[in-house]
């Protein structure tokens, strides 16, 4: 425990002055005094090296979602977000985009 003492005291001690930094955070002062120029774009585009083919990409367009061996057809009109998914892997899958690589390979997506 006497070893783990200075790691509890600087977490209580932040705990206990994030009301303070919050509050000088949202201050116009604080913000005043902030200088630098701002982001207009990225610079850094990551590139996917995977082959990808066009049918994966057709049949996403046409709702028909393929994770982790598992297929699902989305009808027309409805959000492949509100399909109950099959398994948590599907759904990690689904919400970790796996799905933008073959758009962007079939042209539905360039970075700029």
């Amino acid at each position: 425990m006497l070893p783990l003492l200075p790691d509890m005291l600087r977490t209580v001690l932040r705990r206990a002055a994030a009301p303070l930094r919050i509050w000088w955070r949202s201050n116009l002062l604080y913000r005043r005094m902030l200088r630098g120029p701002l982001a207009d774009h990225i610079t850094f585009h990551p590139w996917d090296g995977a082959p990808r083919q066009l049918e994966e990409a057709d049949a996403l367009l046409r709702g028909r979602f393929r994770f982790c061996g598992v297929h699902i057809d989305v009808p027309d009109g409805v959000s492949v977000f509100d399909v109950t998914p099959p398994s948590r892997e599907w759904q990690a899958a689904l919400h970790a985009f796996q799905w933008l690589p073959p758009l962007s390979m079939a042209g539905g997506w360039t970075p700029t």
